[in-house]
């Protein structure tokens, strides 16, 4: 086994490494600043940021090696589930490196002001180390938890940084409570229920600032489907529920269905791009909202069955499917995080196959 998750562990380095670059947009698929981009990110997470945001206009992304990264990014992203799953059989080394690797992400969107990849860093170690302990037995889990000490600290380290970053990055960038009431062109969105002269006596107002940021930050996409409910639904065929495909249907078909979805239309009011849209309207863009009822059972099927084979059968792709379930379910409020991006995309799609693939097998071995 140890054999075979270097050749793993290989895999996902060049899939990091590929990701790194793209995600940061660096000139090197060698990170050479990692450390160095890493602490200017502390220190400075609005400088950082304009500087990411400048490049934009000059970075162009390798699109053959893209493709080839779309074949192996669910490797990447499984590498922190499978490190906690088979800790206590990896040598010390393995365990180093592998941590490492699945650090790189999580400094990278540090080195550039962002938060996102620390939240999600923080669920997919926390979730994958729960869905372990669920899966065993239980006269053992306190020894799994006591052999997984180093994860432990991870998480614990994670769930105090992502605050004072999160906190940090959002006050530097003037996302203060009146700029939050004015991302909506008609100045709709108010937040009535915290200013100067009403503060809280019993909850501390840094955490009271740092909870409307994070409810503000993850719910604001609500705002957009509601101005969607409005609409017209005109379908997108498939492909509306993601930005991703939209733009690749764009570039390489000249299909250009972007006027159809939602987030276009209610553009003028809420911004298709600046601003998030739920999860719920972006796949209204295929199917429309009453449709959406039925996407959100379906989901909801396939996760209690992935559950069940994760924590029952103790399946290793179910147990890696759960942390992007969570992902999506999580941000579902802000938008569609799983589907909009090339690498959950690809990364659920090749996994939920290879669990169904995985569920076959074991139906024949019972038979």
């Amino acid at each position: 086994m140890q054999k075979y998750f270097w050749i793993y562990l290989f895999i996902a380095f060049v899939g990091t490494l590929i990701s790194y670059k793209n995600a940061c947009h660096t000139n090197s698929y060698i990170p050479y600043n990692l450390f160095l981009d890493f602490y200017y990110g502390i220190i400075s997470p609005d400088a950082v940021r304009d500087k990411f945001l400048n490049s934009f206009d000059s970075y162009q992304s390798n699109k053959v090696v893209t493709i080839f990264y779309s074949s192996i990014a669910f490797i990447k992203f499984s590498l922190i589930p499978i490190l906690v799953f088979l800790w206590n059989r990896l040598n010390t080394i393995q365990k180093a490196i592998g941590l490492f690797i699945s650090l790189i992400p999580f400094m990278g969107t540090v080195s550039i002001g962002t938060n996102k990849l620390i939240l999600d860093t923080l669920v997919i170690f926390s979730l994958s180390l729960f869905i372990h302990l669920l899966s065993i037995k239980k006269g053992n889990r306190f020894k799994e938890l006591s052999q997984r000490k180093t994860i432990l600290i991870l998480i614990i380290s994670f769930t105090l940084f992502f605050p004072f970053y999160f906190n940090k990055s959002m006050s530097e960038r003037n996302s203060n409570f009146q700029y939050m009431e004015t991302v909506s062109k008609e100045n709709a969105i108010k937040i009535p229920f915290y200013s100067s002269s009403n503060k809280s006596d019993i909850v501390s107002p840094k955490i009271m600032e740092f909870y409307i940021k994070v409810s503000t930050y993850l719910t604001q996409g609500y705002y957009g489907m509601s101005l969607a409910l409005d609409e017209k639904f005109d379908s997108t065929y498939g492909i509306g529920h993601s930005y991703f495909l939209l733009d690749q249907f764009k570039y390489f078909f000249n299909i250009d269905l972007i006027e159809r979805t939602y987030q276009f239309k209610v553009h003028d009011e809420w911004d298709r791009l600046v601003q998030w849209h739920s999860f719920y309207s972006q796949v209204a863009n295929d199917v429309g909202f009453y449709g959406l009822i039925f996407i959100m059972f379906i989901l909801g099927y396939l996760l209690s069955s992935i559950y069940i084979s994760a924590i029952r059968d103790n399946n290793i792709i179910a147990k890696t499917l759960l942390p992007l379930f969570a992902i999506m379910f999580i941000y579902m409020p802000a938008n569609n995080q799983i589907f909009n991006f090339m690498e959950t995309m690809f990364s659920f799609w090749v996994l939920l196959f290879l669990w169904l693939l995985s569920k076959r097998f074991e139906k024949r071995e019972v038979c």
